[in-house]
């Protein structure tokens, strides 16, 4: 009897997920029928949010409701599951890597040797390499007819460096605040301008535009100051050993700076389309494009209806990735 009425449940669970998947692209899951659908595939919700993405934003805009009308949603999920899976068996045919290196291997060696190249610029240009800080106080500073906070500083050069000239930015933000150094305003300004190869004290100045921490350590000692605020110190320009040091990595592709920051496959494929060759494609995609040449004659609307989001929402040349 319990095993009649477990087949009884599983198959009312079965037809529940069938008749949710054949309901129309116009129609949106609740986190009820979300949670059934999940249930029998655990990576329904990612796939269902991408596909609501692009509809929601771009194909409802372009296309209309009756264009949405047209399809269920196991019309788009059996599309998505035969592509992938065609995509695993290509990407397991054994002379697919020699395949595409025969066509992609000359740009991958040109992104081995810009690695190489510029890994080595921004070690040789950092400047850690030459100078170190060290934040000494901050204080109230009477000039003229107004107050201003000023900060003391001790430049320390490094490896024996003879230093000419440093300017350096000072950020200081609470411990607690772990976001990216760019989002901030630096709280202080020092510029050294003469030649030492020794330790010397500084004196810079707030910013005004960004002064709130500033103010909270003003005249504490730089061990209760690091309890709570981290103090870091960018450099915007200095000669050091006689020689211009390109501390802000000027000349650094900004798209190899995010591909050290952020080492995703995407992000080397974005320097590559950048910097070398927009027509690559790594193995993947090489895969990808062999599935869509397979898929297209069958599949063309759906390859059309995400070709035109993707366009919308990333560029045109992103279309290559899927």
């Amino acid at each position: 009897m319990k095993n009649i009425l477990l087949l009884i449940l599983v198959a009312l669970f079965l037809t529940s997920c069938n008749n949710l998947l054949d309901k129309r692209l116009t129609y949106k899951f609740n986190n009820k029928e979300l949670k059934v659908l999940e249930n029998k595939d655990s990576i329904f919700r990612d796939e269902y949010s991408f596909i609501r993405l692009f509809l929601d934003s771009v194909l409802i805009k372009e296309k209309g409701e009756e264009f949405l009308n047209k399809y269920t949603y196991r019309e788009v999920f059996d599309f998505y599951h035969q592509k992938n899976k065609i995509t695993k068996e290509i990407l397991s045919i054994p002379n697919l890597k020699s395949e595409w290196l025969n066509e992609y291997g000359k740009i991958e060696e040109k992104f081995k040797k810009d690695s190489i190249y510029y890994t080595n610029y921004l070690k040789e240009n950092d400047y850690r390499q030459y100078v170190d800080f060290e934040f000494l106080l901050a204080d109230n500073t009477k000039e003229r007819i107004y107050n201003r906070i000023s900060v003391k500083i001790k430049i320390k050069p490094v490896n024996n460096a003879f230093i000419r000239k440093c300017d350096v930015w000072i950020y200081i933000n609470e411990k607690t605040n772990t976001e990216d150094l760019n989002v901030f305003l630096p709280a202080a300004f020092v510029f050294f301008s003469g030649a030492t190869s020794t330790e010397k004290i500084i004196t810079g100045y707030e910013n005004s535009s960004n002064d709130r921490n500033l103010r909270e350590i003003i005249g504490l000692p730089v061990d209760i100051i690091l309890q709570k605020y981290k103090i870091e110190f960018a450099p915007t320009e200095l000669i050091a050993n006689e020689k211009y040091i390109d501390v802000a990595f000027e000349k650094v592709p900004h798209s190899f700076r995010e591909l050290l920051k952020n080492p995703k496959l995407f992000d080397k494929n974005y320097y590559i389309f950048k910097e070398i060759d927009k027509n690559y494609r790594d193995l993947y995609q090489f895969a990808n494009l062999k599935t869509r040449e397979k898929l297209y004659p069958k599949y063309k609307e759906f390859y059309d209806m995400h070709d035109l989001a993707f366009k919308k929402m990333y560029g045109e040349e992103t279309i290559k990735f899927f």
